[in-house]
């Protein structure tokens, strides 16, 4: 009987088979190759793809396994879906909004006490019809308990868009507050058109031009100005986790012929690749005003390096 089991296996092992559906290993170790299996009151009746029907003891069968019931390879996980954005804090405010806090604080003490601080905000939107772009900073400095800064601006931007046009209108709303120059506040509302001079995934570059109007408050210095925009912008994404941000605008007069203002700022964001949410910023700001009171500088150039964290 072991003899003729043995000369079944050697056949099955040398003729190529196909439509295996059960693996028959004999308490010898001999091991079968079957179309089916199924059992009888004797033991096991085995259909053969080469040797046919065959009839096997109960006790000549160790067991039977089932090639369709081999473990599968693994299929490689979904990606893990990013939590829904629910709004500011959970509240359900600014839902679809890039929202990132900064803040920056640097100091000394010893034979001098200083303290530098900086705080910003930015909060962007962007669909096919609309942007909206809002930057806010504020600094402040003293050295040897002397206040030496205390500036701001809160800037909001909105952009109506056209579908398959180059260009867009806009609208805009500045103000400006700072202890230092002759005046206390400035206001400035402005708008016009803008273009898209070249749109990609990781460069844009705008161009904005209108007309302005800018009033200052409080100090010795209150007036009305009419001035022209003319505005240049770009988003950088050289890599994946960096994106550099710039702009420089120019206000000509239209009230005072040859004089402007003209303001510059560069933010280069660096993001945590391991860290979701949190970036390293570095940022410099210039804003040039040809016309000052007597021993003021031209030039008011602000630079920080800040942790921003989005909320």
């Amino acid at each position: 009987m072991l003899r003729r089991f043995i000369l079944l296996f050697t056949v099955s092992l040398i003729c190529p088979l196909g439509g295996i559906a059960e693996t028959v290993v004999l308490s010898n170790g001999d091991v079968l190759d079957a179309v089916s299996v199924e059992p009888i009151d004797t033991g096991w009746r085995v259909e053969h793809p080469v040797l046919g029907t065959l009839e096997l003891a109960g006790d000549a069968v160790a067991r039977i396994d089932s090639p369709a019931a081999a473990p599968t390879p693994p299929v490689s996980a979904e990606p893990t879906p990013e939590p829904a954005d629910r709004g500011v804090f959970g509240s359900g405010w600014l839902i679809g909004f890039d929202r990132a806090f900064s803040f920056g604080l640097s100091g000394a003490r010893g034979n001098s006490d200083n303290l530098d601080a900086t705080v910003g905000l930015d909060i962007d939107f962007e669909d096919d019809e609309t942007r909206w772009i809002f930057d806010g900073r504020f600094y402040y400095a003293e050295s040897s308990g002397t206040e030496t800064k205390n500036q701001g601006y809160a800037d909001l931007t909105r952009d109506w868009l056209l579908t398959d046009r180059p260009y867009f209108y806009f609208g805009q709303i500045r103000w400006d507050v700072d202890e230092f120059e002759a005046w206390d506040h400035r206001g400035t509302v402005s708008g016009g058109v803008g273009w898209n001079l070249h749109e990609t995934e990781t460069l844009a570059v705008r161009a904005r031009t209108g007309l302005a109007v800018t009033r200052t408050f409080g100090g010795t210095d209150e007036e009305t100005d009419y001035e022209l925009l003319i505005r240049f912008e770009t988003d950088w994404k050289p890599s994946e986790h960096q994106t550099l941000t710039a702009y420089n605008a120019t206000y000509p007069s239209m009230k005072d012929t040859g004089e402007f203002r003209n303001l510059t700022g560069i933010q280069w964001k660096i993001n945590f690749a391991d860290s979701p949410g949190l970036a390293l910023q570095l940022g410099l700001e210039n804003e040039y005003e040809s016309d000052v009171p007597r021993g003021t500088d031209r030039n008011d150039l602000q630079y920080n390096a800040s942790l921003v964290v989005g909320f």
